[in-house]
């Protein structure tokens, strides 16, 4: 996102992240059996799938009584582990839809540098981030994709929600006549991805504050007084340290930030309070230490982070997905 930003050539990219409204309630019926027969599944495994999905039954909460029972059309139940599954097979759909327009001609990718290795979207169950040269005719091309796939599946984009972000060298004029055209607002900020910001500037202290604000949500819900010295330390080792385990698979966080983690997590263990400090009986090193070495095991936020980072430069060297692809064509 950041290299995007800072282009200066003549072709201008676009970055449309699309929020689809109410994705599993609204998803058709009978385009997810069309699209279970498309995968080319037995009949028999077919026809459970679809009895597990169409056999719910709603009913209303009024004046502290349910209604009659009533059965939907569409939908798929949230909370269900195999639901996303069907749900990402029907999304692969639009994913067709796309890569024909590409191989077409039709819709100009993202490339990279001189290298022409190109990116059309990128998807993750409901979450979407769409990427195509700036001018009119692609928005055309980029909207017709998504009324085809909504008309055939039931979904619906929210426009209120659906951000674009341009990149430096395309003009405000331009930007604001295809936002206007659309609906979908600009931005210069996308915000996260997957739970992960999408970084456009430089880190700094608050580009990961809301780990922060996290952790003091969680412990606002505890209570010191009802826990013992054995339970602060469970619920740190098995809560507060692990929250901030998934940004650092992507990025390095500042040191300001892993630094205030642990200092949260110290407090907790201890039992201060507001007003109220207490005598750090041992020192945060020896609890970090293993077992069998005298500490409790507790992870240390940035030795944690650092072998994340070397696990990506691993992947680098090793591996050949996309993102490895990309990082390599912008040497």
């Amino acid at each position: 996102m950041r290299s995007m930003k800072g282009l200066r050539g003549k072709k201008g990219v676009m970055v449309i992240k699309v929020d689809l409204e109410k994705a599993y309630d609204r998803l058709s019926w009978s385009f997810i059996r069309e699209t279970l027969i498309d995968v080319g599944l037995p009949n028999e495994m077919i026809g459970i799938i679809m009895k597990c999905i169409e056999s719910a039954s709603l009913s209303v909460m009024c004046n502290g009584s349910a209604t009659q029972k009533f059965f939907p059309s569409r939908g798929i139940r949230q909370g269900d582990p195999s639901l996303p599954y069907i749900f990402v097979l029907c999304l692969e759909k639009l994913s067709q839809f796309i890569s024909r327009e590409v191989e077409d001609g039709l819709w100009k990718p993202s490339t990279v540098s001189r290298n022409r290795l190109g990116i059309s979207h990128l998807c993750f169950v409901d979450d979407m981030m769409l990427f195509a040269e700036v001018n009119t005719k692609q928005m055309d091309i980029i909207l017709k994709c998504l009324n085809v796939f909504c008309e055939v599946s039931g979904q619906r984009i929210n426009v209120a929600k659906t951000k674009i972000l341009f990149s430096k060298n395309v003009s405000t004029s331009l930007a604001n006549s295809i936002s206007r055209n659309n609906g979908f607002k600009v931005s210069k900020d996308l915000g996260k991805y997957l739970g992960v910001p999408l970084l456009h500037q430089r880190v700094t202290k608050q580009t990961y504050s809301y780990l922060l604000e996290s952790l003091q949500k969680k412990l606002a819900g505890w209570k010191f007084n009802n826990l013992s010295l054995a339970d602060r330390i469970t619920l740190c080792k098995s809560n507060f340290s692990t929250m901030p385990l998934y940004p650092m698979q992507a990025a390095m966080l500042p040191k300001h930030t892993y630094n205030k983690i642990e200092k949260i997590c110290r407090r907790f263990i201890w039992g201060h309070k507001k007003g109220r400090d207490k005598i750090h009986l041992v020192n945060w090193e020896t609890l970090c230490k293993s077992k069998e070495e005298g500490g409790l095991g507790i992870r240390s936020m940035e030795t944690m982070n650092r072998a994340f980072i070397m696990k990506l430069a691993w992947g680098v060297l090793q591996e050949n997905s996309l993102w490895v692809k990309f990082l390599k064509a912008k040497i």
